[in-house]
């Protein structure tokens, strides 16, 4: 077996529980997406960021950039919003 095709036990959780956050954000409409958003943003208001906020956060900000068709211009905005907050969570964690 070749070994770069392994893939370690947490970081196949990690991409397992990624997709199932993008596969309950896909089912939502747009006013519960919104309403996920606001839980999320009430999450990081009042508890410091850990790596479920960070990864709800993610997989929100590509859903919304989806559904709204975002120009170049939003897409950017919402891309370099996405980096801020994986930064942020590499310096917590990390």
């Amino acid at each position: 077996m070749e070994k770069n095709k392994v893939i370690e036990k947490a970081d196949w959780k990690k991409l397992k529980e990624e997709k199932s956050l993008r596969d309950y954000f896909e089912v939502l409409n747009f006013s519960d997406l919104i309403n996920e958003a606001h839980v999320i943003l009430d999450k990081l208001k009042k508890y410091p960021l850990d790596q479920e906020v960070a990864s709800e956060s993610k997989a929100l900000i590509k859903e919304i950039s989806h559904r709204i068709n975002a120009t170049d211009q939003e897409k950017f905005s919402l891309n370099a919003l996405e980096d801020k907050l994986s930064k942020k969570f590499h310096e917590i964690f990390n």
